[in-house]
C-alpha cells in the first residue's frame, strides 16, 4: 500500500487548524483561573483568613469565604485593574441578588434583557452604604451563562451564615 504524502500533509494541517485554537483557548482559560486563584489566596493571606470555599467564574471574577470567621473576599481582576473587597459578615444585615435590566424597543415591541447582576450587602449600621459585588456586567461583551445561579448560590450561602449568627445569638440555654 502506497501512502499519498501530500494528502497526509494536508490532513495534518487541516486537523492542526482545528485543534490548535481549541488547545490555545483551554490553556489561556487555565492561566486565567490560576492567576485569579493566586490573587484570591494572596488576598486571604493579607487578611489572615483561611478560605473554606471559593468560586471563580467568567474571565475575572472570584469569591472566597471563611465560614468559620464569617469573612468574605471578592476579586475582580481584568487587564486594566484589580478590585479587591473584604467584607466582615458580622457587620452585614442581609444579602440579596440585584438584577439590572435594559429595555430595547424593537419591531415586535419592547425587549428586556439582563444588563448586570450584583450581590447587594446591607450593613447593620444605617449610615453605611450598601456594598455591591458585581457578578455579571453585560457591557464587557460577555454573554450571560451561569452567573444567575452563581449569584443565587452565594446569596443563599451568605444569608445562611447570617441566619446562623442570629440563631446562635437568640438561642436559650437548655435547662
Amino acid at each position: 500500500m502506497k501512502v499519498d504524502l501530500p494528502s497526509v500533509i494536508i490532513s495534518f494541517f487541516a486537523l492542526a487548524t482545528f485543534f490548535v485554537p481549541i488547545t490555545w483557548y483551554h490553556i489561556s482559560e487555565k492561566a486565567k483561573v490560576k492567576k485569579l486563584t493566586e490573587i484570591l489566596n494572596q488576598f486571604a493571606n493579607e487578611k489572615n483568613i483561611s478560605l473554606t470555599n471559593h468560586e471563580i467564574w467568567g474571565d475575572f471574577y472570584a469569591f472566597g469565604i471563611d465560614e468559620k470567621s464569617k469573612k468574605l473576599l471578592y476579586v475582580k481582576a481584568n487587564k486594566d485593574n484589580e478590585e479587591k473587597i473584604f467584607v466582615d459578615l458580622s457587620e452585614i444585615d442581609n444579602c440579596k441578588v440585584v438584577n439590572g435590566s435594559k429595555n430595547i424597543r424593537g419591531a415586535k415591541g419592547n425587549v428586556s434583557f439582563t444588563n448586570n447582576i450584583r450581590l447587594q450587602l446591607h450593613y447593620k449600621t444605617s449610615g453605611k452604604a450598601s456594598e455591591f459585588l458585581e457578578i455579571y456586567d453585560g457591557e464587557n461583551g460577555k454573554s450571560l451563562t451561569s452567573e444567575i445561579s452563581i449569584a443565587n448560590k452565594w446569596s443563599r450561602k451568605i444569608s445562611s451564615l447570617l441566619h446562623k449568627r442570629s440563631e446562635s445569638r437568640y438561642k436559650l440555654p437548655l435547662i
